[in-house]
């Protein structure tokens, strides 16, 4: 969607831009909401939340490219870390069952 949404500003399709942004504004919204303050690693989260937030809201007023690539490569690199935690905690699972089939 935010791919989409800087494709649109490309070709100067505002409205289409506008919609697309308002979207992952959303999205990202969601994510600052449902945050965990028990936990230090929120805290980080909700400072890079935030720069992405206020992007956005700059890419969409200004209807500024810049500004949306500047949250799209924070965007990229918080999917990449949690595909990444993913396939760590996926991995440490298979290790663990393997241990306990092993000690049956």
């Amino acid at each position: 969607m935010s791919n989409q949404a800087l494709q649109a500003l490309e070709n100067e399709e505002t409205e289409k831009a506008h919609v697309l942004i308002v979207k992952v504004q959303d999205i990202i919204r969601e994510f600052q909401i449902t945050l965990d303050d028990r936990y230090e690693v929120a805290k980080d989260l909700a400072i890079m939340y935030d720069f992405v937030y206020s992007k956005l809201i700059s890419a969409n007023i200004k209807k500024d490219a810049k500004e949306l690539r500047d949250a799209l490569y924070v965007i990229r690199e918080l999917r990449n870390t949690w595909k990444e935690a993913s396939m760590i905690a996926k991995s440490s699972d298979n290790f663990s069952q393997s241990r306990a089939r092993v000690a049956l």
